[in-house]
């Protein structure tokens, strides 16, 4: 018996568990190179959602073509040196 064995067979028989420590078995899997990629049934209306979400985005104003943000600024009351309560 290992030490871990010895220790989890004390452990359990104070509180009178049955015990059964056996050995794990190893479950072999076949190498990625044998495996065909699936096509994602998901992947296109994915791709669908996130190209309407940048358009929102871009109407708005929110970002520019390269995706990043146009406005930088805070609102009043989340510029450095207020009171910031965020309800915690």
């Amino acid at each position: 018996m290992t030490n871990l064995q010895l220790a989890l067979s004390r452990f359990f028989s104070r509180r009178n568990f049955p015990i059964i420590i056996e050995e794990v078995k190893t479950v072999s899997f076949p190498p990625l190179k044998d495996q065909i990629p699936k096509e994602d049934p998901f992947y296109a209306a994915a791709a669908q959602r996130t190209k309407e979400a940048v358009r929102r985005l871009q109407e708005a104003g929110i970002i520019d073509s390269e995706g990043r943000r146009i406005r930088q600024d805070l609102p009043p009351d989340m510029q450095e040196g207020q009171d910031r309560d965020f309800g915690g």
